[in-house]
C-alpha cells in the first residue's frame, strides 16, 4: 500500500513526464495514429494548427474535428493527475492508482467520446507496470462508455480493439463496449446503469466513474437542469458500492460555471457525499506534446471532483 500511495513524480516515469512535459503512453499514440491514417485524417492532425471552441458532436464532420485536435489533451488531463505529483492531486492518484492495481475492476467513461480518457488510462498502467512503477499483479478490466454520437462510439470500438492484446503483455485484462446515452434522458441513463451494473452478471472489486470533456455543454444552466436527475441516478445507484468518481475538465469559463452548480447540486441532492471527502475544484496548467504534429503546448486540467467511497 506504501509502494502505491508513493508519488508517481518520484519514479522513473521516462518520456510520458520529462522536464514538465507530458507525452501520451507509446501504445495509444501509436494506435491514435494508425486510427487518423485509416480514415484519411492524418494530414489535418500533421498540421498542428489550433482550433478553439471545439464540443465535439454528433455528426460525422464534428465527431472527426474533435477526434483531430481534442483526443490527445483528453487523454492526457487524466495522465497528468496521475503522474504530476502535484500535491493537489496526489489524493486522487493514489486512490485512482490503488483501485486499478489488482482485482477486477469495472469503470464508467461518460461521455466517453472516441474513448481517449479510459484507453489513456489503461494504457499508462501498462507503461508503468513495464517500468516496474507499478506491481504487475492479475488485473482485470471491464469498460463501459457511454455517447451520443455513433461515429465517437465507432472510433471508441476501433481503439479498443487496437489496444486490449497488448495490455495482456502487461498482466492487464479488458473487456470494452460502448452504448448509446443521452445524458439529459432518465430512461437512457437507467439502461446504461443497468448494463453498467449488470455486466457479466456479476459484482467487480470496485467500480471507477470518469466524467471527463463535459463543461462544453454541462456549464449550461438549461443542460445541467435536464442532466442533473441523470447524474443523481447514476450516483445513487453506486452509493452502496466501493466506488471511485473522478470529474476532470478543461480549465475554461464553461468549467467553473459547471463547478458552481455542480456544488450547489451535491450540497441539496447528493449529501451522502461529504464535501470534505475527496478533492474539489483544482486547476493547473502543464505542457504536453502533441502526439502527431510532435510540438508542445500549453494545456490545462480543472479536477472538479473526486471522491472515492
Amino acid at each position: 500500500d506504501n509502494f502505491l500511495r508513493m508519488p508517481l513524480a518520484a519514479a522513473n516515469l521516462g518520456d510520458l513526464w520529462r522536464d514538465g512535459i507530458l507525452r501520451l503512453p507509446a501504445l495509444i499514440r501509436r494506435r491514435y495514429e494508425e486510427i487518423l491514417s485509416a480514415h484519411g485524417l492524418i494530414a489535418e492532425a500533421r498540421s498542428g494548427v489550433a482550433i478553439h471552441g471545439l464540443r465535439g458532436g454528433i455528426t460525422l464532420e464534428a465527431t472527426n474535428l474533435h477526434l483531430i485536435h481534442r483526443f490527445a489533451v483528453s487523454g492526457a488531463r487524466l495522465q497528468f493527475v496521475l503522474v504530476s505529483g502535484e500535491a493537489q492531486l496526489r489524493g486522487a492518484a493514489s486512490d485512482l492508482i490503488s483501485t486499478m492495481s489488482d482485482g477486477r475492476v469495472r469503470v464508467l467513461d461518460i461521455p466517453c467520446g472516441a474513448g481517449a480518457c479510459s484507453a489513456t488510462f489503461i494504457d499508462l498502467l501498462a507503461e508503468l507496470r513495464q517500468k516496474i512503477c507499478l506491481p504487475s499483479t492479475p488485473l482485470n478490466i471491464e469498460v463501459l462508455g457511454g455517447d451520443a454520437s455513433p461515429h465517437a462510439r465507432t472510433y471508441f470500438d476501433e481503439l479498443y480493439a487496437g489496444l486490449i492484446a497488448q495490455w495482456l503483455k502487461s498482466g492487464i485484462f479488458v473487456k470494452a463496449e460502448q452504448m448509446s446515452w443521452d445524458a439529459t434522458r432518465g430512461d437512457s441513463t437507467a439502461v446504461l446503469m443497468d448494463r453498467f451494473l449488470d455486466i457479466e452478471k456479476s459484482e467487480p472489486d470496485e467500480y471507477v466513474v470518469v466524467i471527463s470533456n463535459f463543461s462544453g455543454e454541462a456549464s449550461r444552466a438549461a443542460f445541467f437542469e435536464e442532466f442533473s436527475p441523470c447524474l443523481e441516478q447514476i450516483l445513487a445507484r453506486l452509493s452502496a458500492r466501493r466506488f471511485t468518481l473522478v470529474w476532470v475538465e478543461p480549465g475554461i469559463p464553461g468549467a467553473m460555471d459547471l463547478l458552481g452548480r455542480l456544488q450547489e447540486f451535491f450540497s441539496r441532492r447528493i449529501r451522502w457525499i461529504l464535501p470534505a471527502a475527496g478533492t474539489t475544484d483544482v486547476e493547473l496548467r502543464f505542457q504536453m506534446q502533441n502526439p502527431i504534429a510532435r510540438n508542445i503546448h500549453s494545456a490545462s486540467v480543472k479536477l472538479l471532483r473526486h471522491y472515492r467511497r
